[in-house]
């Protein structure tokens, strides 16, 4: 007796499997709690248990050395400080363990060559279209924040900031050509990833989150250069663009309260470099005090550093502090300094500067190598996503809740391994 399923091997199997994972893995992330965390652990998990299955030796290259550095650093960052200043928590470890989730899933993709970015090239866009229709259906969240668009779990400035930066990774998706046949087929994805763009653009704008507005002016330059370098028809190239330009203008010139929102960024900076009267009780003249102070905490303690605001004490003691900032500025900095890398270099000293700037840094030239070739869309996607979210970071902690960081450790590694395995097949 034949059977039907002689011509399926285990290793194709297993990767329908992590096919259909990494699918999943970003849907829910926005709208679900516990979704991205859940479905990348057990990503991880199955990579891991595949990989030894199949006693398969990978090579790995000096990019796939550097990149699975980076993603122990974080902890070892951890653990050197505590050890350093014998002041130990398992809890410090949580947060920065997630990003050893993405080592699994990046040496599966490496070893069985997936075709990652195709899954990745649907599911982006599909991801903040989810996003709308959980406003729509739940819009509790959005009145309990003032009218700035949010959902249950997930606060104003994160939601606004990470659908801003898919949305343009949709944006950059039109240059992945779909290998389909259909011509419909084609148009659908077409018109699937424009939909994810504007989408996520009207959630950046409807979240009020100035922080990932400060990503725009990079992210705009950095697509256009780039669909104008991949274009082949550029009358429609241009009229897209026009069209697009037109709905963004509408957008923003027709709300009042988005247009003040983004005048205060200036007058705010203004104040602040002028010491008007109130110059650090905005949200924007807060933020610089914060990073002052900051930087003359890591000054007292730049090795060790001071754990998880072990330094709140100083700040209504010590004579330099107290002369450096405000009473509001030093009040919100008891909840840490809204800069991901100033926050991490003050738990952790030294060792969480090198660990928060690698996990930017590090894929970041990775990917500005592998860009050699403009159509290597994983490594295009790595560099633009990668930039845009160090740039919010700049006032906002990117990596402080775990759902952001499992995030990191599925979609960098994802995307990552895809571009080195073009490169590997280009060369």
């Amino acid at each position: 007796m034949i059977s039907v399923y002689q011509g399926i091997s285990k290793s194709h199997v297993q990767n329908r499997i992590v096919i259909t994972m990494i699918f999943l893995a970003p849907l829910g992330w926005l709208i679900i709690r516990g979704w991205i965390n859940a479905v990348v652990m057990t990503l991880s998990l199955l990579c891991f248990l595949f990989l030894v299955s199949n006693q398969k030796k990978i090579q790995l290259n000096k990019f796939d050395r550097i990149f699975l550095i980076t993603c122990t650093l974080p902890i070892l960052a951890v653990l050197i400080t505590q050890t350093l200043a014998n002041n130990w928590s398992l809890k410090a470890y949580d947060g920065p363990s997630r990003f050893l989730l993405g080592i699994p899933i990046y040496l599966y993709i490496r070893a069985q060559k997936i075709d990652s970015l195709k899954i990745i090239a649907s599911a982006i866009p599909l991801t903040l279209i989810f996003c709308l229709i959980s406003l729509q259906i739940n819009a509790d969240p959005t009145e309990f924040w003032g009218n700035r668009l949010a959902t249950y779990f997930v606060d104003p400035l994160t939601f606004g900031n990470y659908s801003l930066l898919l949305g343009f990774v949709s944006l950059l998706l039109l240059a992945y050509k779909n290998e389909s046949s259909h011509e419909l087929i084609k148009k659908i994805l077409k018109t699937l990833k424009l939909f994810g763009f504007l989408t996520g653009v009207y959630i950046s704008l409807g979240s009020m989150s100035r922080s990932g507005w400060l990503a725009v002016p990079f992210l705009t330059a950095f697509s256009l250069w780039f669909l104008a370098k991949n274009s082949r028809n550029n009358f429609k190239y241009y009229l897209g663009l026009g069209f697009t330009s037109l709905i963004l203008f509408f957008l923003v010139s027709t709300n009042d309260i988005l247009i003040f929102r983004i005048q205060s960024i200036f007058t705010e900076i203004q104040s602040w470099l002028t010491h008007k009267q109130d110059y650090d009780s905005t949200s924007g003249g807060t933020r610089l005090s914060m990073w002052v102070l900051s930087f003359k905490l890591f000054l007292m303690s730049p090795i060790v550093g001071f754990g998880d605001f072990e330094y709140k004490g100083l700040l209504t003691t010590h004579p330099n502090l107290i002369t450096s900032a405000g009473e509001s500025a030093r009040l919100a900095m008891l909840n840490g300094p809204h800069n991901e890398i100033l926050a991490n270099t003050l738990r952790y000293g030294l060792f969480g500067l090198i660990a928060s700037t690698a996990l930017f840094v590090i894929p970041a030239i990775t990917a500005l190598i592998a860009m050699r070739s403009l159509k290597n869309i994983a490594a295009v996607l790595v560099f633009c996503f990668i930039t845009g979210l160090f740039i919010c970071s700049i006032a906002l902690e990117v990596f402080n809740l775990k759902y952001t960081s499992s995030f990191y450790a599925f979609l960098i590694p994802t995307l990552l391994a895809a571009s080195i395995n073009f490169l590997e097949k280009n060369e």
